[in-house]
């Protein structure tokens, strides 16, 4: 039958990689949205088998899951203006990092030179 996985929670442990809480967690959100029923074998004890249905389409699924999809773009949003803040510190650290290494290099010149033209907070003229 088309749609229907017959294998052992076992075998699908060992294919996905994940342990059996958190390939269960898993099953219980496909389950949620519809795109997974467990249904127990008639014929095996202890066995399940699991049925998989086609997803919905992108308008069906903002239809149907409203509160769902506005979590998902608040979520999205935060995450966004986390990296333009985590941007924008980085460059500003870049910044300050090249200011330093401009000041040091002018340094090294003039002392190489034998001038110290360095300016010192204190001998600034008030």
């Amino acid at each position: 039958m088309k749609g229907i996985v017959w294998h052992s929670r076992e075998y699908l442990y060992a294919q996905s990689g994940l342990g059996r809480k958190s390939f269960n967690a898993r099953i219980e959100v496909l389950k949620k949205y519809g795109l997974v029923d467990v249904v127990k074998s008639p014929m095996v004890p202890n066995k399940d088998y699991f049925v998989i249905h086609d997803p919905l389409s992108r308008d069906e699924f903002i239809a149907k899951y409203p509160d769902e999809v506005e979590k998902f773009f608040e979520k999205a949003e935060a995450i966004e203006a986390k990296i333009a803040a985590d941007r924008e510190k980085r460059q500003q650290i870049a910044r300050e990092k090249l200011a330093e290494e401009i000041q040091l290099s002018h340094l090294r010149r003039s002392v190489q030179n034998g001038t110290n033209h360095s300016v010192d907070k204190t001998d600034i003229p008030m």
